[in-house]
């Protein structure tokens, strides 16, 4: 007979293991153990680059953000307080960085778009799987939706890149942005209409007019 009790205790138990790591840690760091600091930059640098790389799509950029970022926390380690995981601190303050990155950016470029930078994950592998025609096309539709995202309101953009891009559960994204969970929804469901609205805008004013003449015969 399986003892589902048994089964759901050692799943809790290892779930919770790597926020028990993270917490010696972050402990050892902040009484001054270079080891502990080390440890922590190396389990989580890539994931909060690529994380900040999709807000910011430029790679200094998110470089400089990550870097703030982890010099911000550890500066301020002592005060972390274990009411959330370690991570979701970190990207909260990674956060702001970026943010603040971009706040300064548009007011030196009032007139211009930040550069977009696109790579897939097949051309990241150095393992295409699709013909440059197909790769094409997705980068063409990525292009088209970054440029729709940034029509949107920052407080829409924000949730739909967490929970789009960054695949976080809704309350990770209330502890990120201070908000309530039920604000989140409604901010995330209203973001995917306006999208969906204007990326349905441009396909209509893309639309040959023979096309839509012969639609309406």
């Amino acid at each position: 007979m399986v003892d589902n009790e048994g089964i759901k205790g050692g799943a809790m138990s290892a779930k919770s293991q790597p926020q028990d790591e993270d917490l010696t840690l972050v402990t050892a760091a902040a009484q001054g153990d270079n080891w502990a600091a080390t440890r922590l930059v190396d389990k989580y640098y890539n994931r909060l680059y690529h994380g900040l790389f999709k807000i910011l799509r430029n790679p200094e950029d998110a470089k400089d953000a990550t870097q703030e970022a982890f010099l911000q926390v550890f500066r301020a380690v002592h005060k972390f307080q274990n009411r959330s995981q370690f991570y979701t601190w970190l990207y909260k303050i990674a956060i702001n960085c970026a943010f603040t990155i971009r706040r300064n950016w548009k007011k030196h470029h009032p007139q211009t778009e930040n550069p977009l930078v696109f790579q897939d994950r097949d051309q990241e592998d150095g393992c295409p799987s699709v013909s440059p025609e197909e790769n094409a096309e997705v980068q063409d539709e990525i292009l088209r939706v970054r440029k729709g995202l940034e029509l949107l309101g920052s407080d829409y953009r924000q949730v739909l890149i967490l929970k789009e891009m960054e695949e976080m559960d809704y309350q990770t994204i209330s502890e990120l942005l201070d908000i309530p969970i039920g604000t989140v929804r409604s901010r995330l469901h209203r973001a995917r209409q306006e999208l969906r609205w204007i990326l349905e805008q441009w396909d209509m004013r893309s639309t040959p007019k023979s096309e839509e003449n012969s639609f309406g015969n």
